[in-house]
């Protein structure tokens, strides 16, 4: 009977060990399962970041392409400010070809630029709804930069009468997301005949 006894203490002692050893796997099991939805939390905000970020920029570049749309004169033929690179007077983000300056010359440029740059060389939002009903949830309102790439001719005739000719721009604009570090540069060609 003493036997019996023994044994089952020692019964009572494994079953102890294995719910342990069970509450052990649940445990890592459960962190685990937190950890992969933490990381997921953050993966889905990143996501709605940089989709605010691009939504921000395509508003800017829209904004920049009706701004060019919307000119009675050839911006590139606004009146310089004696700065480098050379400016409209009327509209500082509008940039000009310059082989003296070639600053904003190539995507790579733009895309170098932080956004502390962006502040100060580029234009807000210029339709006047964004003046009173600023673009919601993000760090910094968007902001564009125009720069006159080149002119293309329609016909071969020159120097015989008016010449029409298509100009040919490159917007860029960035829109920032919701945190600062969330950034979506888009840049555009828009055609205008002047």
């Amino acid at each position: 009977m003493k036997q019996l006894h023994s044994s089952s203490v020692r019964q009572r002692g494994s079953v102890l060990l294995i719910s342990l050893i069970m509450l052990l796997v649940l445990t890592v099991i459960g962190i685990t399962t937190l950890r992969t939805v933490v990381s997921q939390e953050r993966m889905s905000a990143n996501d709605r970041d940089s989709q605010i970020a691009f939504q921000a920029a395509e508003i800017g570049l829209r904004d920049g392409e009706r701004w060019i749309n919307q000119q009675a004169e050839l911006p590139h033929e606004l009146t310089c400010i004696s700065d480098s690179p050379c400016r409209g007077a009327d509209f500082s983000g509008v940039f000009m070809i310059s082989a003296v300056e070639p600053r904003f010359d190539s995507v790579s440029d733009l895309l170098a630029m932080t956004l502390d740059d962006w502040v100060v060389e580029a234009e807000p939002l210029q339709n006047p709804i964004y003046s009173t009903n600023p673009v919601q949830g993000v760090a910094e309102q968007p902001r564009f930069l125009i720069r006159e790439a080149r002119i293309i001719r329609d016909s071969l005739t020159l120097g015989r009468g008016d010449e029409t000719k298509r100009h040919l721009y490159e917007v860029t604009a960035i829109g920032v997301g919701a945190e600062p570090d969330s950034q979506r540069v888009l840049q555009s060609t828009f055609i205008r005949r002047f």
